[in-house]
């Protein structure tokens, strides 16, 4: 009996435990405020995949063999600090280069201005896709022996996934098809959206547009009905076109928060290769 009493206790405890590690963590809550980089959606830190992503293509743009020899006087570890805003249509942009090499604030400028589009955050207060800042650094280090640039990666010592979020909201995003499981997350939502998107689109109409920069303005209501009258596309003359195709999207759940139906409005950058 007492043998049984205590595997009873564990298990308890076991669930209970289990249901804590269940809420969000400070992890969480960083993700939730970071813009998303084209393929960042899934990483477990969304700051440091973004920050190392810019870090690439600066990189990238660096070890062009013309603007090596640009570089020719600049030997050891360089820290540049950026501050970036990220807009609602997905675009960046540059407030601050900080470095005291004039050259390289000008080949960082001139990295920055290939990104791509940014899927910005959606603040779960208003239902809106909102303009975000964020600063960092970006460390790169020229070796010796290869005379070419490398990013330097370091780890912050503390471990947000550890630590509970200041945001004790629960969120959960439109559940569309093929989403499986239930995965109410923005990943899952934004990367099954533009799929379905693009894959709705007349091959004429995407050769047309290959290479544009373009977002949609979609808005779902409390009931996960899409409304017709909000919706927005920046790419001139082809509302009516994506307004077809979103008109088709089969909602399975409508957003949440706290479990309450929310009202929510998305900002979905796309860019066709």
């Amino acid at each position: 009996m007492i043998i049984k009493k205590t595997l009873i206790t564990i298990f308890l405890i076991l669930i209970n435990f289990s249901g804590y590690c269940q809420d969000k963590t400070y992890q969480d809550f960083i993700n939730d405020i970071t813009p998303t980089f084209p393929g960042c959606e899934n990483s477990k830190d969304k700051s440091e995949c973004y920050s190392l992503e810019v870090g690439n293509l600066i990189l990238s743009n660096f070890n062009k063999p013309d603007n090596l020899d640009k570089l020719n006087d600049v030997d050891g570890v360089l820290e540049i600090k950026l501050t970036l805003r990220n807009e609602i249509n997905g675009k960046t942009t540059i407030l601050k280069v900080e470095n005291v090499n004039d050259v390289v604030k000008n080949l960082v400028i001139e990295s920055l201005e290939k990104l791509p589009l940014i899927q910005p955050v959606t603040s779960f207060r208003d239902g809106e896709s909102k303009v975000s800042s964020t600063s960092f650094y970006i460390i790169i280090e020229k070796k010796n022996k290869s005379n070419y640039f490398e990013q330097v990666i370091r780890k912050s010592k503390q471990d947000y996934s550890k630590m509970p979020s200041p945001n004790p909201d629960k969120i959960k995003h439109v559940l569309i098809e093929n989403c499986e499981n239930d995965d109410r997350s923005s990943d899952c939502f934004y990367l099954s959206i533009k799929q379905y998107i693009i894959d709705k689109l007349d091959k004429n109409i995407i050769d047309e547009i290959r290479g544009e920069k373009f977002y949609l303005k979609i808005k779902f209501d409390k009931n996960g009905k899409i409304d017709s009258n909000s919706f927005e596309c920046s790419l001139n003359g082809k509302k009516e076109i994506f307004h077809k195709i979103i008109e088709t999207i089969k909602v399975k759940k409508a957003a949440e928060l706290n479990n309450e139906n929310i009202d929510i409005t998305y900002s979905i950058p796309i860019q066709i290769e």
